[in-house]
């Protein structure tokens, strides 16, 4: 979904949760326990926790939520490579 929305290929490779842990420091302005909490999701995902749809989101929101897409086109400069 992120490549077709930024119209850009991306490469993935798997990373122990130390090395997330360690670019998330580095690079991003998270605080620690922001970061903790980062790293429990994707535990969560690398253990497939997160592969059930669930409708709960959308009861609370009154809503339907953004779709993956949606959130990286909305985003774009986010997440696009500076200079």
């Amino acid at each position: 979904e992120a490549s077709s929305a930024l119209d850009t290929k991306f490469e993935f490779k798997h990373i122990s949760m130390n090395e997330l842990k360690h670019h998330l420091k580095e690079h991003s302005q998270l605080h620690e326990e922001e970061t903790g909490c980062v790293v429990e999701i994707f535990v969560h995902i690398n253990k497939g926790h997160m592969d059930e749809v669930a409708k709960d989101l959308e009861k609370m929101l009154g809503h339907k939520p953004a779709t993956i897409k949606q959130f990286f086109e909305r985003n774009e400069d986010d997440f696009m490579p500076q200079d």
